[in-house]
C-alpha cells in the first residue's frame, strides 16, 4: 500500500478491507522516527511511571486510530 492510501483510509474502512482471520476490532500504530546521520538516531519515548501496563518501559511512540481518524493522521 502507498502513503496515499493511508492519508485517506480511516480505521474502519481499513478494518472492513481485512481478509485474514480473525478480523481487528481495532488499529493501533507505531512509528519508528528515525535521522539518518552518524551515529544514527532514533526516537523512543518512557512510559509513565503511573501507567498500569509495562511503567518505565522504553518504546516507540504510538496509540490506536480514532474513530473516523486516517491511519496517517494517527501517526
Amino acid at each position: 500500500m502507498s502513503i496515499a492510501h493511508f492519508k485517506t483510509t480511516t480505521a474502519a474502512a481499513f478494518i472492513a478491507s481485512f481478509t485474514g482471520t480473525p478480523k481487528p476490532h481495532r488499529i493501533v500504530i507505531g512509528a519508528a522516527l528515525a535521522k539518518p546521520t552518524t551515529p544514527p538516531s532514533l526516537l523512543i519515548v518512557q512510559r509513565s511511571a503511573h501507567e498500569r501496563s509495562y511503567p518505565n518501559e522504553w518504546e516507540i511512540p504510538g496509540g490506536h486510530v480514532d474513530p473516523g481518524e486516517s491511519i496517517l493522521d494517527t501517526v
